[in-house]
């Protein structure tokens, strides 16, 4: 089988920019004639677009139709498309556990990792309540500027500041707020300390490990785990992302392989192109775009009814994504029913 895929949302290692809360990843299942013909399509509804179409032209009301016939049920990718959602918030409470509890290996973070991600929904959940949400930002904000880190001479002064954020909020007095375990991973967040010093250093040394903030690559994961649900193997054509590296592309498919011990694992190959080149591709990025704004939207409490249910049906269940409102508005699913977050 051979898709192809392409993102929409990147921002970079700035996970926590407000006005880019989502990312999404979007795959579709087409020919080149038929994804051809669905640009051209979608083109000629907006012909002042340039040269490259892209999904902001379709989010516009007076393309609404032309929307709704890409998502329907009579459209072209219907049945034959994917998008992977990514909370990017919630994402960074993955990365946290990752770093300072668990282990940061190209697993973390997706369905394959359910220990890892139920610690992390029980932290992004109580966060907020346990730290108050002014406090729980500063603990988000320090750990991605730790992160983000570009210099051995930054680590440590960083640390000292992501922990003394922990502990000054840490005497509200974790372990008294009930079941949610929130204490408990608190405590384990506070012992992680000398992980940081080996792990930022293998990050600063080897450019080709993997990246603390990069979305993209838990979002492949769960692309081949989902389309090789039926045994087929995935060939996949990606926009070109220069994150995608042959070190990393060959430590995803090494996880995937002990995910399908045996088979060889479920992605066969990824070969990257320019998006201006294979319609495929435009398609994919089409579908990303539109499903990060409607997912945004919904994610913001500003959704639109009609458009949460024509991208429902394209939602893979294994989505980084806590929000159990939006979740449900957009999925159609009580929340807990199909939401990997939830679902530990």
């Amino acid at each position: 089988m051979e898709i192809a895929g392409d993102e929409s949302g990147f921002s970079g290692t700035n996970m926590l920019d407000p006005d880019s809360r989502v990312f999404s990843h979007a795959t579709v299942e087409l020919d080149l004639e038929s994804a051809a013909r669905c640009v051209e399509v979608a083109r000629r509804s907006v012909p002042y677009a340039g040269d490259e179409f892209k999904a902001n032209h379709l989010l516009r009301v007076r393309q609404r139709p032309t929307l709704a016939w890409l998502l329907g049920a009579d459209g072209p990718i219907y049945g034959k498309a994917r998008v992977h959602l990514v909370d990017k918030t919630f994402f960074v409470a993955v990365r946290m556990v990752d770093v300072l509890i668990a282990e940061p290996t190209y697993s973390a973070g997706t369905s394959l990792d359910p220990d890892g991600r139920a610690m992390a929904f029980a932290l992004h959940r109580e966060g907020p309540r346990v730290f108050g949400t002014a406090g729980w930002d500063d603990v988000l904000m320090a750990f991605t500027t730790l992160m983000r880190a570009k210099y051995y001479s930054q680590v440590e002064p960083l640390t000292d500041e992501l922990f003394q954020v922990l502990q000054t909020n840490d005497t509200a007095g974790f372990g008294d707020n009930g079941s949610s375990g929130s204490g408990t991973i608190v405590e384990g967040l506070l012992a992680g300390r000398d992980r940081i010093e080996p792990y930022m250093r293998q990050v600063l040394d080897e450019r080709s490990t993997l990246p603390p903030l990069e979305p993209l690559m838990p979002a492949l994961v769960e692309t081949a785990l989902t389309w090789g649900a039926d045994g087929r193997r995935v060939s996949v054509i990606h926009d070109e992302q220069s994150s995608l590296t042959p070190h990393r592309l060959g430590q995803i498919e090494l996880v995937l392989a002990q995910a399908w011990p045996g088979r060889g694992g479920p992605l066969l190959s990824l070969r990257q192109v320019d998006s201006r080149t294979d319609p495929r591709v435009q398609v994919a990025d089409l579908l990303a775009g539109a499903a990060r704004r409607i997912a945004t939207n919904e994610l913001c409490g500003e959704g639109d009814p009609e458009l949460a249910e024509l991208l429902s049906p394209y939602i893979d269940s294994s989505s980084i994504w806590a929000d159990e409102g939006s979740w449900a508005r957009l999925t159609d699913r009580q929340y807990g029913q199909g939401l990997s977050a939830a679902s530990w």
